[in-house]
Order: structure tokens, then C-alpha cells, then sequence
């Protein structure tokens, strides 16, 4: 048909209650630009939208994250993180694209002695992005401090507690070396916070 079919959606999220405007992929790498509503609450952190041109819609949607931190866009050269200019307080999260072949994108980030860091990417899971992440922390004019492939999951997530105070870099690349127009990702840094769960055990009989 000829109705829109974007795979990927630049940046992969917004803060919630704010018209989130964002660049829209296709698999033939072709761009547009559309404003899609955020809903105030989202328990999930995850919402569909529907890309729309004239009367066409999507036959499916495209998921996209809901969080209250500022996006930030990628900005070329980002290969060097000793040579980004621009560096950014915690919490952000940092929206790209492995556009080509052993593609690596560098982000700097601020950051305090004894933080304790969530630091997640976002790109098969909920995005059904292609890129297979692998994440690593670099110290912007040190070297590198700790690196994750897989946590449980197909992306990547690390824990990282702050050495010392400074400017520290977020490295993404694909595990394969892999790139193209719509391999989008998403990486979010965040402050962790303690939180307290309960749950009751669920006794099955018969359930292999």
C-alpha cells in the first residue's frame, strides 16, 4: 500500500505530557518529520504511536520510551570522546544512529564521586531496532572503566558507580559492526534510586 511504514523513530522517546517531534524512518532509509502526543502516565515507560501522512496510517505502530529526562540528539564527529566539545548532566538520554559499518558514537556525560548510575540502551527492546549493542563507560581523558555486551536481555545495561568527579563518556557501537539509516538507539542515564518491591509466591502443581 501507500501508507507510511517508518522502522525507526528518531529520538526514540520523550518526556511524558509533551508533543514528542521526531524524525521518521523507512527501510529504504527515506525521512519525515511528525509530532506525536505523549501521555502524561506511562506505567510501562512504553507507548505506541502511529505514524500518520494525509489520510494514511501506519498498519502497526512504532513503540517509543516515556521519560522525564531531556533527549539529546547526536551530533557529528562523536567518534572521539576526548574531542566532544559538549558535555551533559545526569539524567539525559542520548539518541543516535549506527549509520554505517563499525560505526562507534561517543556521548559526555557530568557526573559526581559515589553517583550510582543506571545506564541503559534501548534499541531491540521495545524499539525492534537491528542494532545488537554493546556498551562501554570511558573517563573523557582517561581510559576505559566498565563495558557490558547482553544483561539478561538483547541490549545492554551497566551499573556504574562514579570514581570521582568529572566528565565521563558513553561509547555505543554494534556488536557485529553493523550499521544503517534506521539502526536507532536510545542509551538513558539516570541516578538510581532505592526502591522496596513485595511479591507472594505462586506455588503450580503439573507446570513443567
Amino acid at each position: 500500500g501507500d501508507f507510511p511504514r517508518p522502522v525507526a523513530i528518531l529520538p526514540a522517546g520523550g518526556p511524558p505530557g509533551q508533543p514528542l517531534t521526531a524524525t521518521c524512518i523507512d527501510l529504504l532509509g527515506n525521512q519525515w518529520t511528525e509530532t506525536f502526543e505523549m501521555p502524561a502516565e506511562s506505567p510501562t515507560k512504553i507507548h505506541s504511536v502511529w505514524s500518520t501522512q494525509g489520510d494514511k496510517v501506519a498498519p502497526s505502530p512504532n513503540r517509543v520510551r516515556v521519560r522525564a529526562m531531556p533527549n539529546v540528539l547526536e551530533t557529528e564527529p562523536n567518534s572521539d570522546y576526548n574531542a566532544i566539545p559538549t558535555s551533559h548532566p545526569v539524567p539525559v538520554a542520548f539518541n543516535g544512529i549506527l549509520e554505517t559499518e563499525s560505526d562507534r558514537d561517543y556521548w559526555v556525560f557530568e557526573a559526581k564521586k559515589d553517583q550510582q548510575l543506571d545506564i541503559q540502551v534501548f534499541a531491540r527492546l521495545p524499539l525492534r531496532s537491528q542494532v545488537d549493542s554493546v556498551l562501554q563507560i570511558f573517563k573523557v581523558g582517561g581510559g576505559g572503566l566498565a563495558g557490558n555486551d547482553d544483561s539478561g536481555n538483547p541490549d545492554s545495561y551497566l551499573s556504574f558507580k562514579v570514581p570521582e568527579d568529572g566528565k565521563y563518556a558513553v561509547c555505543v557501537s554494534d556488536h557485529l559492526g553493523r550499521g544503517g539509516k534506521h539502526f536507532v538507539y536510545r542509551v538513558e542515564v539516570s541516578v538510581a534510586e532505592a526502591e522496596i518491591g513485595t511479591t507472594v509466591n505462586e506455588l503450580e502443581r503439573y507446570v513443567s
